[in-house]
């Protein structure tokens, strides 16, 4: 082997450990990104049950909600449930973007729908599927919170 033929193979060793290591470093920081991001929505649904147990009022609960994910989820979101209305305006519809629907059903016949949307990556950078997952649990805590239960329709 000569010398600048052990050279070149040296400095490619060089580039994959270099690559190799720079590849780690982002799955490293994805998965601190990621973590940070479920914090921040298990931090969104403690303080929606705080809130909830000290509000007896269902419309209240609903409006809550409503206020809590319009501000830090989605701009987009319509809550209806026993005569209550809470909804922003629509948005233009973005490429993109994702919704969902949720029922809300209570023993005593009363129900409702929350509808939202989503643009990623949004104000807290959620992916599509942490978004739906973030929505799943905060529709149920909504739907515990007036007395019934949420399941998503879409």
């Amino acid at each position: 082997m000569t010398t600048a033929t052990a050279a070149a193979d040296r400095e490619g060793s060089d580039l994959t450990v270099r690559a190799r290591a720079e590849e780690q470093v982002a799955v490293a920081l994805e998965y601190v990104q990621g973590k940070r991001r479920i914090e921040r929505v298990l931090e969104a649904a403690d303080v929606l049950l705080t809130r909830f147990a000290g509000e007896p009022d269902i419309h209240r609960r609903l409006e809550m909600f409503f206020e809590l994910v319009r501000r830090n989820f989605s701009q987009e979101i319509s809550v209806e449930f026993d005569g209550s209305v809470f909804r922003t305006e629509d948005r233009a519809q973005e490429a993109d973007a994702v919704d969902c629907a949720f029922l809300i059903e209570c023993p005593d016949g009363r129900h409702g729908v929350i509808t939202v949307r989503y643009a990623p990556p949004g104000t807290l950078g959620l992916t599509a599927s942490e978004w739906r997952a973030a929505m799943g649990l905060l529709a149920r805590i909504a739907g515990l919170g007036s007395g019934g239960h949420a399941r998503c329709v879409r």
